[in-house]
């Protein structure tokens, strides 16, 4: 699978480069339509996630019985936690996110924990500013995000004060097999980054 779809890549861009420069042929332009419409199909009918076809099938991704993710947390100096705005930090958006807290605990050495806890807490309270202002015009007039993020309120935030370190925890959700539904949530709390203060925490310090 990782030859794969590299080179499933490379031939729909190859054919898609053929059949531009004889676009001029009916018999090319319908041959083209037609495998485009044949890939969608075989996706479809597969599951199989395949480029051009990686976010257009409709199969949604199949959950196992038991899903772990990590997520960051923004604490303030009483330690009262808010999850992270994935907002924040535009470049690290969705399961990057996720990808990335993983790292932090199972890859990285305590320098880059250190960076990286910095660059995300100066971005939260940067962003946070913003939250706490409104939003600006650029804001409302802004073409909506591709994807469905949950981001903090003016209200939400009150209570919560001075940004003052980062928090990754580990969370477990376990689905019951018959209805589809969350059964349990479980979560424990991994590490806890000061980078003001270059203190690591948790049991994965």
């Amino acid at each position: 699978m990782a030859l794969l779809r590299p080179l499933a890549f490379l031939a729909f861009v190859a054919v898609t480069v053929v059949a531009f420069y004889f676009s001029e042929h009916t018999l090319v332009r319908r041959g083209y339509v037609v495998g485009f419409v044949a890939v969608l199909v075989v996706a479809s009918a597969t599951g199989v996630a395949m480029f051009p076809a990686v976010t257009m099938h409709k199969f949604a991704d199949t959950v196992d019985e038991e899903s772990t993710y990590h997520e960051f947390r923004i604490a303030d100096e009483s330690g009262t936690e808010i999850e992270y705005d994935q907002r924040a930090s535009a470049p690290v958006i969705g399961t990057r996110h996720a990808s990335l807290a993983l790292a932090t605990v199972e890859e990285y050495d305590d320098e880059k924990r250190l960076e990286i806890a910095a660059f995300l807490l100066e971005q939260a309270i940067e962003h946070r500013t913003d939250v706490e202002s409104g939003p600006s015009f650029s804001e409302r007039v802004r073409y909506p995000r591709h994807m469905h993020v949950e981001g903090w309120s003016a209200t939400e935030l009150e209570d919560v004060g001075e940004f003052d370190r980062l928090v990754i925890y580990e969370r477990t959700v376990r689905y019951d097999d018959d209805a589809g539904s969350i059964e349990n949530r479980s979560e424990r709390k991994l590490l806890e980054i000061d980078p003001d203060e270059e203190r690591i925490e948790g049991p994965a310090a």
